[in-house]
């Protein structure tokens, strides 16, 4: 996955997709595109609302060019390729139409202003259904536990409702994992839920 199309927004969960996007375009060798979009509407003339959403823009232009600075200035210090394309509409419908030409879309596991930016993302699902691309979402910290690596895992899974849990495996040689352990051995002694396994 070559060609990265990084959602930017200021939502809490931008730096954790921002580094994916780096830590992603570093491993291949890729390209992220920053898609930032401003939100407009257009009222007809009189509308109250409209006139406010008017007077408001500005200031929304200029929290939008105050995290571009901000990430620019992040990026500058970074050693991958990277564009900022800024257009103006809805966010999904922007990433939409750029979807074709990027290998994968990372964006935000919450809808922007909605409950504190909590509620689950409807753009994941859109995107999900109509994008050519695969979109990548679900950053999650889990804080650290006193059990092992697997068992937080599997906590973690079945408190969500997974029904399936993806696991990189054996990042280490068999060898070193039979005699040390390692995640994908414990996960796989003890499993709470299907384990879906790649090397």
């Amino acid at each position: 996955m070559k060609s990265i199309l990084l959602h930017v927004d200021a939502d809490q969960a931008f730096e954790a997709r921002l580094q994916v996007a780096l830590d992603m375009a570093r491993a291949n060798g890729g390209h992220i595109t920053c898609l930032q979009t401003v939100n407009y509407e257009v009222f007809a003339p009189g509308n109250f609302y409209g006139s406010a959403m008017a007077a408001a823009l500005p200031r929304i232009k200029e929290a939008a060019r105050t995290l571009r600075d901000k990430v620019e200035a992040d990026l500058a210090n970074e050693d991958v390729s990277w564009e900022w394309r800024l257009l103006y509409g809805m966010a999904e419908t922007r990433l939409l139409e750029q979807s074709a030409l990027h290998d994968v879309i990372i964006i935000g596991s919450s809808d922007i202003g909605k409950e504190g930016g909590r509620s689950p993302s409807a753009m994941a699902g859109e995107l999900a259904i109509n994008a050519p691309s695969p979109v990548l979402v679900e950053v999650v910290e889990i804080p650290p536990d006193k059990q092992n690596i697997a068992d937080t895992l599997f906590d973690a899974a079945v408190m969500r409702d997974c029904g399936v849990m993806v696991l990189g495996a054996y990042g280490h040689s068999r060898l070193a994992e039979m005699l040390m352990g390692g995640v994908t051995r414990k996960v796989l002694s003890n499993p709470k839920i299907p384990v879906l396994l790649a090397h």
